[in-house]
Formats: C-alpha cells, structure tokens, sequence
C-alpha cells in the first residue's frame, strides 16, 4: 500500500466531508466555516471568516478570530441566531482561500 495515495485518499475524505455553513451570529456577524456540531449546544468553526460586503457590492473575508494560536473555535450555539448553506460562488472563492494543497512525498520513483 502506498503511503502517498492513502493520505491524499484521507485528504480527499476530509476535504469532502467538511460542512461549510454561514452562522448568523446574535452579534449581527455573518460567519463562514468549516462547521462541526457538537451534538451539545456548540459549534467547532475552523477556518473561519466573518463576510464584509464592500462599496462594489463585493463580498471581503475578514479573520473571524484572528488572535487565537488555532485555526479552530468553539461557538456556543446560543450566540448563533441561524446557520445556512452557502451561495455556491462564495463557497469556491472559500475553497480558493483556505484550499489545501497536497504536495507527494519526496520519495523518488523509480
């Protein structure tokens, strides 16, 4: 079994499995993650952004915890007025900014 096709086999699995959801924060933020319920009364957000629409009618991509060592948090799910899919063109331009780039190994075939 090669090492190299069952990691990217992994990150394939992962990749795919990851829940990217808006929250609608009580605190009026709109918030874009990789979501995973808890199943308690909170959400795991990683990689997650607050969208800022601009002047042009564009949407910005603002570190949602930009001062925390993880690129994961913990939201209570009562400070999270709603959760929803999002549109599909914000979804690629997310992928584009947190996508994963899966370099092989540097082992040489011969």
């Amino acid at each position: 079994s090669d090492v190299c096709s069952s990691d990217l086999l992994f990150f394939i699995l992962e990749y795919i499995m990851s829940d990217i959801k808006i929250l609608r924060m009580v605190s009026g933020e709109d918030v874009m993650a990789e979501v995973k319920d808890n199943a308690t009364s909170s959400f795991e957000l990683t990689n997650s952004v607050v969208l800022i629409p601009d002047q042009n009618n564009q949407i910005q991509f603002i570190p949602y915890a930009p001062f925390v060592s993880s690129d994961t948090v913990t939201v209570s799910a009562d400070k999270t007025i709603y959760v929803a899919d999002p549109d599909e063109s914000i979804i690629e331009h997310y992928k584009k900014l947190f996508g994963k780039i899966v370099t092989p190994s540097s082992q040489i075939i011969t």
